[in-house]
């Protein structure tokens, strides 16, 4: 369900962790549709270069782990899945977006069952609008189990976000009120129309 060239396992680290390739090209992450892969291990930068991730294939590449690399990451096709703080490096990421459910960059922390702040400095592109059946970004906490319903996280993205077309954002948050995750944008520069829903 998986191939990816150009990364490698980490020499000074052990596995699962990553580095890109010495050449420093960006590696081409395939995951068929229907499919999820999941990566625990750290990526970073090999010396001299800047990693950077391309996804294709139509399937979900979670990164749930804190990450280094700096060249960022471009969703051609797929869904870019990030499960806590730092998963998305350093660099700018890019979702190719239009009116596809494969074209989607999610904040999604239903294992961190704490109150607190999670911060992104990461600017975000979205390249074609969407619509209010696709969303190009998702973000909340979806919570598991009626334990932790009431904690209450804060996403702070403190990157530009822009979009060539009309935005569509949801707080995907399956507890309603009583979880309710607080969405703190800094600049937001959209070329039509700016859609946040929330169907909570």
């Amino acid at each position: 369900p998986v191939s990816c060239s150009g990364w490698r396992p980490a020499a000074s680290r052990p596995s699962p962790d990553f580095e890109s390739p010495p050449c420093g090209a960006e590696t081409l992450t395939t995951v068929a549709s229907d499919s999820t892969v999941t990566v625990t291990g750290a990526i970073s930068d090999k010396a001299g270069t800047q990693g950077k991730i391309k996804l294709v294939g139509g399937g979900t590449l979670v990164l749930a782990t804190a990450n280094t690399f700096s060249g960022g990451a471009y969703v051609d096709t797929g869904v870019l899945q990030v499960t806590c703080a730092g998963a998305l490096g350093d660099g700018a990421i890019t979702v190719k977006g239009g009116t596809s459910a494969a074209n989607q960059l999610q904040f999604n922390f239903s294992a961190i069952h704490s109150k607190g702040t999670i911060t992104y400095a990461n600017d975000i592109t979205v390249e074609n609008g969407g619509d209010e059946n696709h969303y190009q970004l998702q973000f909340g906490p979806h919570y598991n189990d009626s334990a932790h319903k009431s904690d209450r996280q804060t996403l702070k993205l403190t990157g530009d976000i822009t979009c060539a077309g009309d935005l569509y954002m949801t707080l995907n948050n399956s507890w309603g009120t009583a979880g309710e995750p607080d969405l703190r944008l800094k600049n937001v520069t959209v070329d039509g129309l700016f859609y946040l829903a929330y169907p909570g």
